[in-house]
């Protein structure tokens, strides 16, 4: 699994943000499911900006709410709430990569 993270989550793109999002999308955990896989990223490397996109990304988009969303509110306003997501996520994400991130991982690694 370590391999997996490293090969494609290890650089910081804009391709990378994206593959983080649809892997915390495609997992149906809750926050507290998602910080043992937070700890595998940055066990392997993974860039800050990265990990808190899936971080973010996996309580808040996934199957079982995606179904709940279109099943209560349509298609169009699911639609909606995920792409507004992905951005604020993204937005998130970039600005987190743009700061100092050592300050925090000394403490954690």
């Amino acid at each position: 699994m370590l391999i997996f993270f490293k090969e494609h989550l290890k650089k910081e793109s804009f391709i990378t943000y994206i593959k983080a999002i649809i892997l915390g999308s495609l997992t149906p955990f809750c926050s507290c499911s998602s910080i043992p896989l937070l700890n595998a990223f940055l066990k392997a490397k993974v860039p800050l900006g990265v990990c808190i996109a899936y971080l973010i990304t996996s309580p808040l988009i996934n199957p079982v709410i995606v179904v709940m969303f279109i099943a209560s509110f349509g298609f169009k306003f699911s639609l909606f709430y995920i792409g507004f997501l992905f951005f604020v996520i993204i937005l998130i994400a970039f600005f987190v990569s743009k700061i100092n991130t050592q300050i925090f991982l000394t403490k954690i690694l």
